[in-house]
């Protein structure tokens, strides 16, 4: 009996900007991988075919991936008649609610396939003499675990579980014996467990995933079959598109020498660089560094590739690595997050260890996010009367700078202090609630004009561009008609009857002339009207600025006023539409915020720091940060190497970007980024935090989140923390099952290694 193993499908992904054919380009990578897959089993002719979860990118997949997934399992069908299919439900497409039983329970409608998507399933294949035990991501991420047990009357058993192998305290416990394979799913990279024949194995994704897949450049993407009678397993490798990260190219000031270095890399590269995924590293010794190589090389990179990330700046130690390679103390456990659980209907209070990597604090209704956002970004204020109890606790030799725990309230306990830095007090606050009120009422206003001011600005310029190619073709279309009447003379055909034109032929080509010079004239007039749309008109620049001077103004409302000496980044509220009428669509603006003083790198390192960030998770739609003269904001470049203010949608990100810059250069002991309260669905937000969350941060980094974004990240949670209300407005917080499922494999857990 052969088994075919697949797992992390990922159908759905969209995680670069190109698009072709109308489809991402990403999404269209998986769909067809899949498809190559398919076709691959069809000749293998496996007996049954087991899929260990992440059959989607996410809990509320685009119809596309649907259509993707079910043609593919139709097409397998047709090939393979009779063979099951079975399939359980991973991190990424289980629903934060526990009862939604998400996308993959759909599939349990279609014959041939079983699928499990909350409980654990046992399947029984008479057919084939064989139990297979499905145990989802939802079962196998909180306890109680179930039992792991194989059924000693059946021929064959196999377990298909979404976990990795390791040894976390209170996870699954698999004992092997008695398991004639063991379809682990989790991990990116294909896996065998043990000591040979290996029958605990990991398949990996088909392809190469996620915002940074040249860590995986060098890793075989496919799918195991394994002969259980014979006890031997084959990887199958599948044609994943190809990943280059090329070597660093050092550039000066002269522009085309750097231009030139570049070229000579990329012409030694074997098969050129056409339809791959490639990263261009610029290395020099100041800021701006990618300035000192064409736009036009670039561009061209860019066109040709199926995506370009460029990362330019002074060295190799950049965001978010620095995050995760600081030297220091080592881990962070003396700081808790602490709550009362119950509405203050008792006296005892939880708390949660922060461990490194991230942490989530989910807010489940818009109100509530709100109230964190704004609230707890004064540092030494009490628990608002409507919400819950939720500080931040850290011993006073962990003092920090307001910019690591802003905006929660940090409580410093009685513990002496260490050999850490100084206690420093927190920053006083003066506050004027009607104040605040009145500029949040502006503001949203304000933002509501400029909305519909930009959206009228953009609707003239796609109608003039519009026009302006419909009278080029117009144009083209009559000449062409003038130039063959001219050439035939009167020989020429009447467009109506088809019958020469003879004496006709004179007024016909002047009526034809007159026409193409009008169609000409007008098309000029479209052409004019295109270049003024071009740039945004001064009324629109001019409400622009006054836009960002009330979230200016609003910010300091909303923070307080810091005493002098207080060291602290500015970060806005949110400045994106939650999509809720009751929640604000945020305040602040980063352009005007101040960096913190007396910073031991240069400004134009940190901005350098924050823009590689961008870069890599906007995809070149922001490339750098560019400090503003003679101010204290900042303008962004994209890859073009256009320079222009941030627009609102980007001051999120931007700000997140900057504190984390400015974290790293501090050595704080953790982060907290509240930028994203109200953000309920946007793929670049998940970019950054699965650029953070992929990597082995050295500290916490606390992320308030809503539920859509939490629910998109989970395997990369090392905790969660859930604000919820009951009908009756009462609240309560919870710790969520979050993070990877482990699964304790004592007799394997040693020796794992790649398929030969």
């Amino acid at each position: 009996m052969k088994v075919a193993h697949l797992s992390d499908l990922h159908l759905g992904l969209r995680v670069f900007p190109k698009v072709e054919r109308g489809w991402n380009l990403r999404e269209r990578d998986l769909a067809s991988i899949f498809h190559t897959a398919v076709q691959e089993l069809s000749r293998l002719r496996p007996d049954l075919v087991l899929l260990s979860g992440n059959l989607f990118d996410r809990p509320d997949p685009p119809s596309t991936a649907f259509l993707t997934l079910t043609r593919g399992i139709r097409t397998l069908q047709d090939l393979l008649p009779g063979v099951p299919i079975l399939a359980i439900a991973g991190e990424r497409d289980t629903p934060r609610a526990p009862a939604d039983p998400g996308p993959v329970a759909v599939l349990d409608a279609l014959p041939g396939v079983e699928a499990a998507s909350g409980a654990p399933r046992a399947v029984h294949l008479k057919d084939l003499g064989a139990h297979v035990l499905l145990v989802p991501y939802r079962a196998a991420v909180r306890p109680p675990f179930p039992q792991l047990r194989p059924d000693p009357s059946a021929r064959w058993n196999l377990l298909l579980l979404r976990g990795n192998p390791g040894d976390r305290p209170g996870a699954l416990t698999l004992e092997p014996e008695g398991w004639d394979y063991v379809a682990l799913g989790g991990g990116r990279s294909a896996r065998i467990w043990g000591p040979e024949p290996g029958r605990v194995r990991t398949a990996g994704s088909l392809e190469r995933l996620g915002v940074d897949p040249w860590r995986e450049s060098a890793v075989e993407k496919g799918f195991w079959v394994f002969d259980l009678a014979a006890g031997k397993g084959e990887f199958h490798p599948l044609p994943a598109r190809p990943v280059i990260d090329l070597a660093p190219v050092r550039v000066d000031d002269d522009s085309d020498e750097g231009t030139r270095r570049l070229r000579e890399l990329l012409e030694g590269l074997p098969g050129g660089i056409e339809g791959k995924i490639l990263r261009v590293r610029l290395r020099g010794p100041r800021a701006g560094v990618e300035e000192s190589v064409s736009p036009g090389l670039l561009s061209a990179i860019r066109r040709r590739a199926a995506h370009l990330e460029l990362q330019a700046g002074p060295g190799d130690e950049r965001l978010p690595e620095r995050l995760a390679e600081r030297p220091g103390e080592g881990p962070v456990t003396e700081a808790q997050l602490v709550w009362t659980p119950t509405e203050r209907e008792t006296g005892l209070e939880s708390e949660s260890r922060l461990n490194p990597g991230l942490v989530a604090v989910i807010g489940e209704r818009p109100e509530d996010r709100l109230l964190l956002s704004e609230h707890f970004g004064n540092p030494s204020g009490d628990p608002h009367p409507r919400l819950l109890s939720l500080r931040l606790r850290y011993p006073k030799s962990r003092a920090l700078p307001p910019s690591a725990f802003h905006p929660w309230r940090a409580e410093q306990s009685s513990e002496p202090a260490g050999t850490g830095r100084d206690a420093a007090a927190p920053p006083t606050v003066v506050r004027d609630p009607e104040r605040l009120q009145a500029l949040r009422a502006d503001w949203i206003e304000a933002v509501g004009d400029l909305e519909a001011m930009n959206l009228e600005w953009v609707r003239e310029r796609q109608e003039a561009e519009s026009r302006l190619t419909a009278y080029r073709d117009r144009a083209r279309e009559l000449r062409g008609r003038l130039r063959r009447v001219e050439e035939a003379g009167a020989e020429a055909e009447c467009p109506t009857c088809g019958r020469p034109l003879a004496e006709a032929h004179p007024g016909f080509r002047d009526a034809l002339r007159e026409e193409w010079e009008d169609v000409v004239q007008d098309g000029q007039w479209w052409k004019r009207r295109r270049e003024q749309l071009e740039q945004k008109p001064d009324t629109l620049r001019d409400f622009d600025r006054r836009v960002l001077e009330l979230q200016s103004e609003l910010e300091r409302a909303a923070e307080g006023v810091f005493t002098p000496g207080s060291s602290s980044l500015s970060t806005p509220l949110d400045s994106r539409r939650s999509g809720d009428p009751t929640t604000p669509v945020g305040a602040g603006s980063v352009a005007a915020s101040a960096p913190p003083p007396a910073m031991p790198f240069g400004r134009h390192d940190l901005f350098g720091l924050a823009g590689d960030l961008l870069g890599r998770i906007t995809g070149g739609r922001i490339q750098a940060l560019v400090p503003a003269p003679d101010t204290e904001g900042w303008f962004v470049r994209s890859l073009t190497g256009e320079v222009r203010r941030p627009a609102p949608s980007d001051l999120p990100l931007v700000s997140a970007a900057m504190q984390l810059a400015v974290a790293t250069d501090q050595g704080v002991p953790f982060i907290v980024l509240r930028q994203f309260a109200a953000t309920t669905d946007d793929d670049e937000v998940v970019s950054l935090l699965q650029l953070l969350g992929a990597t082995r941060l050295a500290i916490p980094v606390i992320v308030l989140l809503t539920p859509a974004l939490a629910e998109r990240i989970p395997e990369l949670l090392v905790g969660s923390i859930e604000i919820q209300r009951d009908d009756d407005g009462r609240a309560r917080i919870r710790e969520s099952g979050s993070g990877r499922p482990v699964v304790t494999v004592p007799a394997t857990t040693r020796g794992a290694r790649p398929p030969v």
